[in-house]
């Protein structure tokens, strides 16, 4: 066989009698081809630092031709999906099209054992294929990028069983608001992802390698659809030494829900937080102002809130005042003075489109104050809202039961200043 790689024939070896007969096959161009798929592993093969872990062999005729070709970067797409039905060459195999198998690369890095296994079933030509036709994804429902790999399909594994981010919620992130292609408050959003990184002992990687992430994914997101835009460090693998963090980011689309809250806003019930108003800039171990991956009370908190026919949580500190909510902050209008819960002494996260509305207060004649408030002083303002990232605006309709006075008026001015439709 002096036009075939032999390696692509010793990788089937010591995997049976059934994987020794299609190396066999392999190496003979008269055995039948055609109508028969079978997937090896072959996860010693490197294709730009990232091992290679799935490659779909197609008919014999085809691999043979293939396997003679020597790869290519051009061959390979580590961040994107393949054509619907495209035939892309990874040397010593060849990757079906993405009606068949979406390959996918190892995306921690590390070459394994060389090797290979032979995993899914050869189909003959008088079976019946009754799976589903698989058809692309639509773009705009989910984008995923890693750092140091790219874009990489929205289904792949990016997480390690072991990830303490995944065991321990010991992480953090940044949610930003992504229209016309770009995420808002990109810069802002890393400062405070900074800051939260400092409170909690974890070595972000440097700010300019997160932005470059951040353009990857919208690289590829419609420059048209409304999305969120989510960048996510975790400490990383549990049983390393020195563990190397995990870092990536998603786009998704904003939803229904969300622009509606914005239009006719929410009803919100108060939650005490179990803790005094100053307790967390005590006590540091409480991570005060650092937006964790740890949510698993905020989303307790706003399942509860539905659970009483409400929309959102409003928290509230054992000594009676007003915090934050599970994923907003708080800002009220009393008369003319636009004010916000004060950030370092409440240890709440302080909200960058609170921020930036605060600086731009002026243009709606309005002065600005951090002032502490109760849920009861709340209802004789002229009027409360939720601002976030992702959700924007959303007007407090009532709160407790309470009727809140509300402006359709007045928030849409808002909402269009901050620039969400």
């Amino acid at each position: 066989m002096p036009d075939v790689d032999e390696e692509g024939v010793v990788l089937l070896e010591g995997l049976g009698e059934r994987a020794q007969q299609i190396g066999r096959d392999l190496g003979d161009v008269t055995a039948d081809p055609a109508d028969e798929v079978d997937v090896l592993l072959l996860p010693h093969r490197m294709v730009g630092g990232c091992p290679v872990r799935e490659v779909g062999v197609g008919d014999e005729a085809e691999l043979l031709e293939q396997l003679q070709r020597p790869v290519d970067r051009g061959d390979v797409h580590t961040g994107s999906r393949l054509g619907y039905r495209g035939v892309h060459l990874i040397r010593g195999g060849v990757a079906e099209g993405v009606d068949r198998l979406q390959h996918q690369l190892a995306l921690r890095g590390e070459a394994k054992p060389a090797g290979a296994e032979l995993i899914g079933q050869r189909r003959r030509e008088h079976e019946i294929d009754t799976r589903p036709t698989r058809v692309p994804r639509v773009p705009e429902q989910r984008v995923v990028a890693l750092l140091g790999v790219g874009v990489v399909p929205a289904d792949a594994p990016i997480l390690r069983a072991d990830d303490l981010g995944a065991i321990r919620g010991d992480g953090i992130f940044e949610t930003m608001h992504v229209r016309a292609g770009r995420a808002w408050l990109l810069d802002e959003h890393l400062a405070r992802m900074t800051r939260s990184a400092a409170r909690m002992d974890l070595a972000l990687p440097p700010r300019p390698a997160l932005a470059d992430l951040a353009s990857q994914a919208l690289a590829v997101w419609p420059a048209g659809i409304e999305g969120a835009l989510r960048i996510v460090c975790t400490r990383g693998p549990e049983d390393a030494v020195d563990p190397p963090v995990t870092v990536f980011a998603t786009i998704a689309a904003i939803g229904d829900p969300l622009r509606r809250a914005r239009r006719d806003g929410i009803a919100v019930v108060t939650a005490t937080l179990g803790i005094p108003s100053a307790m967390r800039r005590a006590a540091p171990w409480l991570l005060g102002g650092a937006k964790t991956v740890s949510y698993a009370v905020n989303m307790a908190s706003q399942r509860w809130a539905r659970s009483v026919g409400a929309d959102d949580v409003l928290w509230v500190s054992t000594d009676g005042f007003a915090l934050e909510a599970p994923t907003s902050t708080l800002v009220w209008l009393d008369g003319s003075t636009l004010c916000t819960v004060p950030a370092e002494p409440t240890g709440i996260l302080a909200g960058t489109t609170t921020r930036w509305l605060l600086v731009h207060a002026g243009e709606f004649g309005w002065h600005t104050d951090e002032r502490m408030v109760t849920p009861n002083e709340l209802a004789g303002v002229d009027g409360a809202w939720f601002l976030s990232s992702a959700r924007g605006i959303a007007a407090l309709r009532t709160l407790d039961g309470v009727e809140m006075p509300f402006s359709a008026e007045m928030t849409g001015r808002i909402r269009a200043r901050l620039g969400y439709p």
